[in-house]
């Protein structure tokens, strides 16, 4: 498809979308081709951040070539004047330095990361790294997670570990945020 027309337009999108989870990325996969870049760009996200397990990293890596001029709008105004931005990554104990740098899912929220650390086991480690913001692919806010999407693009990878203070803060601020996210 090389022309405006052959894509659906916005509202055919909009209005195709299905409510279910399992159906919105069926109907993404069935309809990727055919959104113009920046719907598919949104909608890429949008149903990423549904908490669809095993969701392609392909189609997060495709965004790099279509991210439209505003795609760091919901990026907190402090970080307006700041480049690069500090970012974190709370793992299981088998991450390393070594091969946390690929992963796609990044925090600005150093609580966040240290919560995702702990979640499935006490051993897990937490990361902190740069990022340019022009390498950033995509800023997410609807899980209360301030989540970076990435690939391979953070720099000065640093593990750091939490005091059991933090943990414990972070695991208080994580149960707040769930008791105030609207589903």
């Amino acid at each position: 498809m090389s022309q405006m027309s052959d894509y659906l337009s916005h509202d055919e999108v909009e209005d195709a979308m299905p409510l279910s989870r399992r159906e919105q990325f069926e109907w993404f996969q069935t309809n990727y081709n055919r959104m113009a870049p920046e719907d598919r760009y949104w909608k890429t996200l949008e149903v990423y951040s549904g908490d669809i397990f095993g969701f392609p990293k392909k189609y997060l890596i495709a965004l790099k070539s279509i991210k439209p001029n505003d795609y760091l709008k919901d990026l907190p105004n402090e970080l307006t004047d700041v480049d690069p931005i500090t970012v974190y990554r709370g793992t299981d104990a088998l991450e390393s330095v070594g091969t946390v740098r690929s992963g796609i899912s990044w925090t600005i929220n150093k609580n966040v990361a240290i919560w995702f650390s702990q979640r499935f086991c006490t051993t897990g480690k937490v990361f902190a790294a740069t990022i340019e913001k022009k390498k950033i692919i995509g800023f997410i806010t609807s899980r209360n997670e301030d989540e970076v999407i990435q690939h391979c693009n953070v720099r000065n990878v640093v593990e750091i570990i939490p005091t059991q203070e933090e943990i414990r803060g972070a695991i208080e601020a994580h149960a707040k945020s769930i008791e105030s996210h609207t589903f």
